[in-house]
């Protein structure tokens, strides 16, 4: 393998006029990624390597010839002929320049990548219900178009948008943006479980790449009449727990010498309650 400062300083970088220039990946803290790299026809059963910095030996990550690792892991889709290296569990110290690498006599084929690593916010709604994703974005980008998409493909988002402000309503969808506070906002309503996923808010660049930001959100099922029934006797158990621990600290007053006979009257309809409702106290929990 060569040392890429002796390649940026010579020519001989025209070698990546077969293979994709500057290949832009965001990946998302806690999430593996996967980079994909195509190589040219001939090249099938050639080492590939994933390295970073100036890709001499001491900087490759991984390649063809070694051992997956819990970190780094590849595949080499020959009949495609694209070179995928997997990072693993993405902390945002694992952001930075990498190359892709196919090792060959003289001088090897690079191509860059450019991968970034962002947190990812999470929301919650229910199923028919509604949700409303926030997307900030900088001061420059205020005119700018803003967009929203699914998925974790920057390079597509704007094709495959669900709503963008130049559109701002869409069937279940709608996109308000708030230039004085500098956030867009989207809110789905009638929330299907299929809504459930990764969602990328977008704000179109001239001079760079678009800005992205990500958010997962989480539609749970609509409560069922048995999760009300859960509910309410979880809270009658909490409190009659309450009224024993009450009862027991001020039995000892002479005024409340008629309640034993009410708690133990309270205590019987609670019981017969659970026995009705088939459901044990202990069995009752609420994440």
């Amino acid at each position: 393998m060569v040392n890429l400062g002796f390649l940026l300083f010579s020519a001989v970088l025209s070698c990546l006029t077969t293979v994709p220039g500057l290949i832009h990946h965001f990946g998302y803290e806690g999430r593996d990624e996967h980079i994909q790299c195509s190589y040219p026809l001939g090249y099938e059963g050639y080492e590939k390597y994933l390295c970073k910095n100036n890709c001499g030996n001491n900087d490759v990550l991984i390649s063809t010839l070694q051992k997956n690792t819990t970190k780094y892991r590849t595949y080499d889709e020959k009949r495609k002929r694209v070179f995928i290296a997997i990072i693993s569990k993405l902390h945002l110290n694992d952001a930075g320049k990498f190359w892709c690498g196919v090792t060959r006599p003289g001088t090897d084929i690079y191509t860059e990548v450019k991968l970034c690593c962002q947190t990812v916010s999470k929301t919650q709604s229910i199923e028919e219900g509604s949700v409303t994703i926030s997307c900030p974005y900088d001061s420059q980008s205020a005119n700018n178009l803003k967009y929203l998409c699914r998925g974790n493909r920057p390079s597509v988002c704007l094709k495959q948008a669900v709503i963008t402000s130049n559109s701002p309503q869409e069937g279940r969808f709608r996109l308000t943006d708030d230039r004085k506070s500098r956030i867009f906002t989207v809110t789905i309503s009638r929330l299907t479980l299929k809504d459930s996923g990764l969602y990328l808010c977008g704000v179109k660049r001239t001079s760079d790449y678009d800005l992205f930001s990500a958010v997962e959100l989480d539609v749970k099922g609509k409560p069922t009449l048995g999760d009300y029934r859960i509910f309410f006797f979880y809270h009658l158990k909490k409190l009659s727990d309450a009224a024993t621990s009450i009862l027991q600290s001020l039995e000892g007053f002479l005024w409340f010498a008629n309640f034993p006979l009410f708690y133990l009257k309270a205590s019987e309809l609670i019981t017969e309650c659970f026995k009705f409702n088939t459901i044990k106290p202990q069995d009752i929990s609420l994440k």
